[in-house]
């Protein structure tokens, strides 16, 4: 694998997964997911990597060798101490290798030409040489001697060689992050699984298994905004006073269970692959959202259009509470009025008495409100959920 794609790879790695879950929190240095730490450091590495990698990128000029030697070697060191970044934020430890140092060293001589000892006399001094071309590398060294005399190293090095070195550094350090990833993406795999089969235990309280899912999948509770624990607790308990709840509860459940069999499906597709070029974007639940026009004629009949969706007004709804009761009157008619035309609809007495429920809860009771809302987005729309495209 070419050390591109196992750049990209690390950054799959940390976008979806150890950015999005705190189970990979104690993997990591403290606090750097609160900054933007390790995206920088991967970004650096992807505007240095053509440099060293592609011969296109880094033109070679006649009247400019020395430069663009140095801005290979300076790329070359960036990337060694952006290495030496990345394993240190996941707790592992760095060491330049004796083949490597000598890619640093011959940077060291093209950027300090002149350097001293420590009571300022002159240690070497080093004289570029123009006999260097796009594939060679030379220079002169004067090395000074405590007599006063010096000696001369001629100094070649083939590009080649100095790219073939740091590539092998590159591979190493990568395949040992990599690595690393993979044991802990395995863990996390173990504990979702194991989370899996608490939620499916009928003998676990109903309380304890969504503690355990605060604890372990927090994200869950992100996919809509009426799954707070709270709400859900609340829900439960009254599951049997009103079919609302009990709605509530079970689309929770079933986003559990689809998020989690997702979740672990690309786990595992992200451990076994081999092509490490592939998509491995995160997989969460999928709902199919109807786009609607908000220009169209949105009271017209159901007769006139069985598939006629509520997701417009629903989702208006949505973003109400809390703003001008004259707004939400004026969307809660549309709703009621569209509902009262659209004679083929089932359970239409159901849905008008839950509009009612709706409407007497605005700005009083937000958990009955949202409750009622989510209760009436399943009487309407059947097929998707309006709260997910919100």
């Amino acid at each position: 694998m070419e050390v591109t794609s196992k750049l990209e790879r690390i950054w799959q790695f940390w976008q979806n997964y150890a950015l999005e879950y705190s189970f990979f929190d104690s993997c990591l240095e403290p606090n750097i997911k609160k900054t933007n730490y390790v995206a920088e450091v991967i970004n650096n590495f992807q505007d240095t990597i053509e440099f060293i990698f592609n011969e296109n990128e880094l033109v070679f000029n006649e009247k400019s060798k020395l430069g663009y030697y140095i801005i290979l070697l300076q790329s070359i060191y960036l990337q060694q101490e952006l290495i030496k970044e990345l394993v240190e934020a996941i707790g592992m430890e760095f060491n330049l290798t004796p083949d490597t140092k000598i890619n640093r060293e011959i940077r060291n001589d093209l950027i300090h030409v002149i350097r001293r000892k420590k009571g300022g006399t002159l240690e070497t001094s080093n004289l570029f040489s123009y006999e260097s071309d796009i594939d060679n590398l030379q220079y002169i060294q004067y090395i000074y001697l405590e007599n006063g005399s010096y000696t001369i190293n001629f100094i070649h090095h083939s590009k080649i060689d100095i790219i073939n070195r740091h590539r092998n550094f590159l591979n190493t350090y990568f395949d040992n992050i990599l690595n690393q990833f993979q044991k802990m993406l395995f863990q996390f795999q173990q504990n979702i699984e194991e989370l899996k089969i608490k939620i499916d235990n009928p003998n676990i309280l109903y309380l304890d298994k969504v503690n355990y899912i605060d604890i372990h999948l927090p994200n869950i509770f992100s996919l809509e905004d009426t799954y707070h624990k709270k709400w859900l607790i609340i829900s439960y308990n009254k599951q049997n006073e009103h079919p609302r709840y009990k709605n509530l509860i079970h689309h929770f459940e079933q986003d559990i269970i689809n998020y989690i069999e997702d979740l672990l499906v690309h786990i595992a597709n992200f451990l076994n692959s081999t092509d490490f070029n592939q998509e491995n974007k995160p997989i969460y639940p999928h709902f199919d959202i109807e786009i609607i026009d908000s220009k169209s004629n949105l009271l017209t009949p159901s007769i006139h259009n069985p598939k006629v969706s509520y997701s417009y007004e629903l989702g208006k709804l949505i973003n109400t509470y809390g703003k001008n009761i004259t707004k939400f009157m004026v969307e809660i008619n549309i709703l009621n009025l569209k509902v009262k035309q659209s004679i083929n609809l089932p359970n239409r007495e159901t849905v008008l008495a839950e509009i009612n429920n709706l409407e007497k809860n605005f700005n009083i009771n937000k958990f009955e409100y949202f409750v009622s809302l989510h209760y009436l987005d399943t009487l309407l729309n059947k097929e998707y959920s309006t709260f997910h495209s919100y």
